[in-house]
């Protein structure tokens, strides 16, 4: 398999070189931007976790050993996949 005649002249090569470049970057800089966006997001769930069991702390629904344990599994693990058990958990407790 022969490349094409103007494959082979420099000028082209360098052209195409760097426009793959500028293509791989674009979609590293996409990627990026999207894991950026995903960690915000649980950030803000975290934060809004705390508060809200802070929160049931004062008013007396949680004793203290309990809000300890949930802070430190939101310490250890601040995934998005503990906080829907964490919540049902909480509202199991209350009823």
């Amino acid at each position: 398999m022969n490349a094409p005649a103007f494959l082979e002249d420099p000028v082209v090569q360098t052209i195409l070189g760097v426009i793959v470049l500028v293509l791989v970057s674009l979609i590293a800089l996409y990627g990026l931007s999207r894991l950026r966006s995903i960690n915000a997001h649980n950030l803000q769930i975290e934060e809004a976790l705390r508060r809200n069991f802070q929160e049931m702390r004062t008013e007396g629904d949680l004793d203290d050993q309990e809000f300890r344990k949930i802070e430190a599994l939101l310490a250890r693990n601040p995934s998005s996949k503990q906080y829907p058990e964490m919540s049902n958990e909480q509202s199991s407790k209350q009823q």
